[in-house]
């Protein structure tokens, strides 16, 4: 009896002992990950954009920046001009019908008393062109009719939202082309100065790091920009999107692509192995043979 339970007692400490080493070691392998990381990522020189605000970092250090790029231009106008419609719209959801509750009836209160201050700021505002200034006074009046009617009814009525969109559409198209003119003539202009004020840098290999929130990834404004200003064929490679605007996380994101793609290289002759599961390939082999 004494002889089995020291049997036991032997075989589980070697159970945990042994739990316990697998898990020491992978405890090492994440540090070392880590550390090749840093390590990886040392002198790098790379452009990062987070929201709006681009940087330029040069063997590791800040060499150029600039706050805000779009504060104070017509995009900046435009922009909030034009999120009315949104936040009219995201209200409707699928409440056709429904009454306000009084939160909504305080909410589109305030809404309608900052939309008659913001339509008479368009008359005279200088970040709108003049060939735009009629149309956003009729899309702002239109957003005021919508809501008042609203408040009128206490309800959400479909119908004023179907002459809503109709009536305000066109000209949100207009202003979401006018905006991302605006926005890309800022930043060609910011990136052609920099092209040639620091033509030492070998461009054409440098990372690009956007942080920014995760709805806009698909086919992001800046993605395509530096798409075609650098050739990169895909975002992921040289061009990297972190849907965070915490620059730590999202240089964090960057020194994995970076070390990933080395070790895509050095072990799988494939540079972008490791951007896909591990596991991906065998998977695609497994599942279409499990019943």
């Amino acid at each position: 009896m004494k002889l089995k339970i020291i049997l036991s007692l032997t075989f589980i400490l070697f159970e945990n002992s042994e739990q316990a080493l697998f898990e020491d070691i992978n405890e090492i392998n994440l540090n070392l990950y880590a550390k090749a990381k840093q390590l990886d990522f040392t002198n790098l020189t790379y452009l990062m954009i987070n929201g709006d605000s681009p940087s330029l970092y040069i063997n590791g250090s800040l060499a150029d920046c600039t706050f805000n790029m779009t504060k104070n231009t017509t995009y900046d106008i435009l922009k909030e001009i034009s999120h009315l419609s949104l936040s009219i719209i995201t209200q409707f959801g699928n409440r056709c019908d429904h009454e306000l509750s009084k939160d909504q009836i305080f909410d589109f209160e305030l809404l309608k008393t900052k939309m008659y201050t913001m339509f008479a700021g368009i008359l005279t505002d200088r970040l709108i062109p003049d060939n735009l200034r009629l149309n956003q006074l009729i899309f702002v009046n239109e957003s005021i009719k919508i809501v008042e009617n609203m408040l009128d009814k206490q309800r959400f009525d479909c119908s004023d939202l179907s002459s809503y969109v109709k009536n305000s559409k066109p000209i949100l198209d207009d202003n979401i082309f006018q905006a991302a003119f605006s926005q890309l003539k800022d930043l060609n202009a910011l990136m052609k100065s920099w092209l040639k004020k620091y033509e030492f840098v070998d461009w054409q290999n440098i990372y690009v790091l956007l942080c920014n929130s995760h709805m806009p990834r698909n086919k992001h404004i800046f993605v395509q920009y530096f798409q075609n200003l650098f050739s990169v064929g895909f975002e992921g490679d040289r061009l990297v999107y972190a849907e965070t605007d915490d620059e730590h996380v999202c240089r964090d994101l960057l020194k994995t692509h970076i070390t990933d793609k080395l070790i895509g290289i050095n072990l799988f002759n494939e540079p972008m192995r490791m951007h896909r599961d591990l596991l991906a390939d065998a998977a695609a082999q497994i599942i279409p043979n499990m019943n």
